[in-house]
């Protein structure tokens, strides 16, 4: 077995073996496993999905769903077989590679897509193969703050600031030259502490407390996936409205419902908490508004490694949802990025 820090290990119990791989050959301590158990008389794989307290993975969430809808679509083919000898008697063929050989296809999920089939033992397939090909691509090469981490490991949690940073000294909405020199608030009807690089808003997240008992810093990438998996588990808001499209929760340039009021590209929200529509679990502006800073950084794109999340004003809800991610130089600064706080106990 490959336990999820990525030693191996191998467990025999009652004559059996078990066997877990890692997608994407990668080690995630969150993520999809794929397991196989085999006996002296028989070998079956399965599927178990590890999430820690701390670091959930919305990408990983909606990967999981993709599968669903992919198996949800194919169980809808023309022909249905419960099993793969089902199928092959139907077809008068001995073998899986004689039925493939005439329909000139490379693979078995190849030749159920092409000639509209579904098979039901084949789901485990379907899952492997998109675990294997389709697996979160950034997620070897991503990396985040780690004290925090041990801090919610060791004590069970950490806060969430309810609002989108706010700059104590603005007396109106700031601009590309206002500075860093107002002291970070976290209250309602702040003005937002936008035009800041990651830099700054690391400083400035990290000046707000700072104590023998309680620390301050930026959200990590983690403690946001978290965050939103929260709001789905305790129902406030549906995995659609998170995963798929924020835009009747969030100030988007295509907000609707009652979202929708001061929405858009000509209407930031330059003041926390400025719609009551704009919330899930009464924090303010997850979704969209302003693209917001994190921990977060991606190896692969050195030039703009840091990661923001969220969406912002000027984008779209349906396809920059509140799990949405955005990668921008250190140095970047702009009207629609700010950054959000948390707070945890000194580990």
């Amino acid at each position: 077995m490959v336990k999820p820090d990525g030693t191996e290990e191998d467990i025999t119990s009652g004559g059996e073996t078990q066997e877990i791989s890692m997608k994407n050959n990668g080690v995630y301590l969150n993520g999809i496993y794929v397991v196989k158990v085999t006996t002296a008389n028989n070998s079956k794989m399965g599927q178990i999905t590890i999430r820690t307290l701390y670091g959930q993975d919305t990408y990983t969430r909606k990967f999981e769903k993709n599968i669903s809808q992919t198996i949800d679509q194919l169980s809808q083919a023309t022909e249905k077989y419960n099993t793969i000898n089902e199928l092959l008697r139907a077809k008068g063929k001995n073998s899986v590679e004689e039925l493939l050989a005439d329909a000139s296809q490379d693979s078995m999920l190849m030749y159920m897509a092409m000639n509209q089939i579904y098979v039901k033992d084949q789901e485990q397939e379907i899952t492997v193969y998109f675990i294997k090909n389709y697996g979160p691509p950034y997620a070897a090469q991503y990396t985040d703050s780690s004290q925090q981490q041990v801090s919610v490991e060791k004590y069970g949690g950490f806060y969430i600031s309810r609002f989108e940073a706010g700059d104590s000294s603005a007396n109106s909405s700031r601009n590309s030259s206002s500075g860093i020199s107002g002291v970070t608030v976290s209250k309602k009807d702040a003005y937002i502490y936008n035009y800041v690089t990651r830099e700054q808003a690391s400083t400035l997240a990290n000046g707000m407390y700072d104590t023998n008992s309680v620390k301050s810093q930026l959200i990590t990438g983690a403690g946001w996936d978290r965050t939103l998996n929260w709001i789905v588990e305790t129902n406030g808001k549906t995995e659609d409205e998170v995963f798929e499209n924020s835009s009747n929760w969030g100030n988007y340039e295509n907000s609707t419902e009652n979202a929708a009021t001061n929405s858009g590209s000509s209407n930031m929200n330059y003041i926390t908490g400025r719609s009551e529509f704009w919330k899930a679990n009464n924090i303010y502006d997850l979704a969209g508004n302003t693209w917001e800073w994190t921990t977060g950084t991606f190896s692969n794109y050195t030039e703009r490694p840091c990661l923001c999340l969220g969406g912002s004003y000027d984008s779209y809800g349906n396809a920059q949802n509140a799990t949405e991610r955005l990668y921008r130089a250190e140095d970047y600064l702009s009207e629609e990025t700010s950054f959000r706080v948390s707070i945890y106990l000194q580990p």
